[in-house]
């Protein structure tokens, strides 16, 4: 966080030395911004870790956004640990794919604070026609359908919110 609390860097960022990445993590000033000039380089990497592949996008972009709602793994901009997560690893969202028309760069700090993931049933521009994926806390990828209600999209938000999850 900057000196206005402002993030500045993504947890895709952070993620990079656990996908092979170790030497571009390595070339990234975390003191600086995502994109201040001395991470243009970085900027300019496309990662294919972060592309789906049956979605269309600008080299460097991104529709994989963390999960930043209120209640969420990375909500009101911190972290959680797996202890924190009192529904379940199983049952909570900690990344979703979103629409391409909502793609950011990978180095982005932006991410889904529920406006996208609830708003599935609406979205005309999936990137997949009758839903989205999302991995779970556990590690897992599912598929979520279009048909999944909006309470269980809004349980896979949250970490501790003790509600029974529907089918998805």
């Amino acid at each position: 966080m900057d000196s206005e609390g402002k993030p500045l860097h993504s947890w895709r960022t952070l993620l990079l030395p656990y996908l092979d990445q170790q030497d571009l993590y390595s070339s990234i000033d975390l003191s600086k911004p995502w994109d201040h000039e001395a991470n243009a380089v970085a900027r300019a990497t496309p990662l294919d870790q972060y592309q789906c592949p049956s979605t269309l996008l600008e080299p460097g972009y991104t529709t994989y956004l963390g999960n930043v709602a209120s209640g969420g793994c990375f909500g009101d901009g911190a972290s959680c640990s797996i202890a924190d997560i009192k529904d379940g690893t199983s049952c909570t969202a900690i990344v979703i794919e979103v629409g391409p028309r909502d793609a950011v760069h990978w180095m982005s700090p932006y991410d889904d604070d529920g406006r996208y993931f609830l708003a599935i049933d609406e979205e005309p521009k999936l990137a997949h026609e009758s839903g989205c994926h999302c991995c779970l806390a556990d590690g897992s990828g599912h598929f979520v359908s279009i048909e999944t209600s909006t309470a269980t999209r809004r349980h896979l938000m949250t970490i501790d919110g003790g509600e029974p999850l529907g089918e998805f």
